[in-house]
């Protein structure tokens, strides 16, 4: 909501830098430019950043863990594990993506179909995994009622 952003620049860019700014965007507001710029120099922002960044791996580690306790390496390839707040989980050996999200979706678990995100339809069942607002807990039991809703 704020519409505001940062740049850490080299002394030597940063004259290049505010022209870029001033001629792309005169509007952002200074209140809040300034209150940007005492959190971030209160150190406050990036302590909330680390603590975050902790919590957000242990629920990604729970959920790799998780998975692979509960499937064979064969029956479903989790992969994105490094790169966002969610899985991709492809299972090669199923086919029909609306039968499988309507019984974990039965089970309690609510995924959502990757198909959107292919270029072309996969030939296998790819399903999102959202971890963020989960404790590890119920990542964990997430993922032991998917695999008893996919066998």
């Amino acid at each position: 909501a704020l519409r505001l952003g940062y740049i850490v620049a080299p002394p030597a860019l940063r004259d290049a830098f505010r022209a870029v700014k001033w001629l792309a965007d005169r509007g952002s507001p200074p209140l809040e430019q300034q209150a940007v710029a005492a959190l971030l120099e209160s150190g406050a922002y990036e302590s909330t950043r680390r603590r975050n960044v902790r919590a957000l791996t242990a629920k990604r580690d729970a959920i790799v863990r998780a998975i692979a306790d509960h499937f064979a390496p064969d029956e479903a390839i989790a992969t994105g594990a490094a790169s966002g707040t969610h899985i991709f989980l492809r299972f090669p050996r199923q086919h029909d993506d609306a039968r499988v999200i309507e019984t974990a979706r039965a089970h309690g678990v609510s995924v959502y179909s990757a198909r959107p995100y292919y270029h072309r339809p996969p030939r296998h069942v790819a399903l999102i995994l959202g971890y963020t607002t989960l404790t590890e807990s119920a990542i964990r039991e997430g993922i032991r009622r998917l695999a008893r809703s996919i066998a």
